[in-house]
């Protein structure tokens, strides 16, 4: 089901008060209103607050698809991840908005034209639903769409394949949403010419299950190879590491049998790290760190969602929680310590030269994260005589 969620904040006539409207909708009728008055010094704060409310209950009226229109081109391009939200006070319920949008299968924002922000309080006296019907004539689209993003990336892809002369594209499918994304945009740009290979290492079976999920989704070719054997052969030979130092022989088998099968197809190897974990580090240097193209290395997380969602990746992959599969029972955030709706906001801000705000704490874990993971993202320190 389709819903249209349209928000808008308009003066009611009240001295130091705003009014904050949130209509659902389907194309022919309104369905619910929401209505809010706060004071103007938190208007932001009053606008999130109830589109976060509308979120909520356009989930609970069970829709897949919805359409947002904002009155706020800041809070379309906040929405969207093309601005940042700065406020200190706004960013927790930004994310909540952003991850209540990444719920729902199909999204689009579109920010109302400002000359209708002239006659707020002409509207505002004509009821709520007049303004919808104002709101409705011209939406404004804010910035790039993801799917101009998609086309641009799938677009590079192709682009850094002929440069290489390859023929084509090999990675990893893990059944996570990073290699799912590589895999729609790898497909998008290169065919047929691209190999997913699935390769299980003590996983849980469920991953094993959501990569052929996606395979199956965008048609693509696939191997497995069973790296367990491999694995424990390694495991047993050096008995006496402890438990943790095993961990990365998985992915740095992975990325061997990669770049041996991609070697004798003459494919590139496609790298599925994203942003938000190369600047903390959480990756295996020399394991899915080794690729030869990145091509979600510059998205957030909440970026790679919202392409994920652009290109069709099965619902499965997008609600579940984030996991390497190092471990039974491991997920991302677990083992970070953060969410990455917070490491996303964070990292904004250092990315920017800025000072992030919010929880100390929190802030100082990513500065350290990102100053102890130095060496895993600077280029091999080489000695040269004076």
């Amino acid at each position: 089901m389709k819903l249209i969620l349209s928000s808008d904040g308009a003066s009611k006539g009240n001295p130091g008060e705003a009014g904050i409207g949130v209509v659902i909708s389907t194309e022919k009728e309104v369905v619910k209103e929401i209505g809010e008055y706060i004071g103007t010094a938190t208007n932001n704060v009053a606008e999130y607050t109830a589109l976060i409310r509308g979120l909520k209950e356009c989930s609970a009226l069970g829709a897949d698809e919805l359409e947002i229109s904002v009155d706020s081109e800041l809070m379309a391009r906040q929405l969207t991840g093309v601005y940042k939200v700065k406020a200190a006070n706004l960013r927790p319920l930004a994310n909540t908005a952003k991850a209540l949008i990444r719920s729902f299968k199909k999204v689009s924002v579109s920010h109302v034209m400002r000359e209708f922000n002239k006659r707020a309080d002409e509207l505002a006296n004509r009821g709520i639903k007049e303004h919808r019907k104002q709101i409705k004539e011209e939406p404004v689209k804010t910035s790039k769409s993801t799917k101009e993003i998609v086309e641009e990336c799938a677009a590079w892809i192709k682009k850094r394949v002929d440069a290489a002369h390859a023929k084509g594209i090999i990675l990893g499918l893990s059944g996570g949403i990073d290699s799912a994304v590589v895999a729609a945009l790898a497909k998008k740009a290169c065919g047929d010419n691209v190999l997913c290979v699935m390769m299980p290492c003590h996983s849980s079976p469920s991953a094993l299950e959501d990569a052929v999920l996606v395979a199956e989704a965008f048609d693509l070719k696939t191997v497995t190879v069973d790296l367990t054997a491999t694995y424990d052969a390694m495991k047993a030979a050096m008995p006496e590491l402890i438990p943790y130092g095993y961990s990365n022989i998985g992915p740095r088998l992975r990325m061997t049998t990669l770049y041996a099968m991609g070697s004798d197809k003459g494919y590139l190897v496609a790298g599925t790290s994203n942003r938000t974990e190369t600047m903390i580090g959480y990756f295996t240097k020399w394991g899915d760190a080794a690729s030869d193209i990145k091509p979600i290395a510059s998205f957030y997380k909440y970026q790679v969602y919202d392409i994920a969602r652009e290109l069709g990746v099965p619902e499965r992959l997008i609600t579940k929680p984030p996991t390497a599969d190092l471990w039974e029972g491991q997920t991302d955030e677990g083992e970070i310590g953060l969410t990455y709706n917070e490491l996303d906001g964070i990292l904004e801000f250092i990315d920017d030269g800025e000072e992030p705000t919010g929880d100390p704490a929190k802030i100082e874990k990513v500065k350290s994260l990102i100053k102890k993971s130095a060496h895993k993202r600077d280029n091999i320190p080489v000695f040269k005589l004076d």
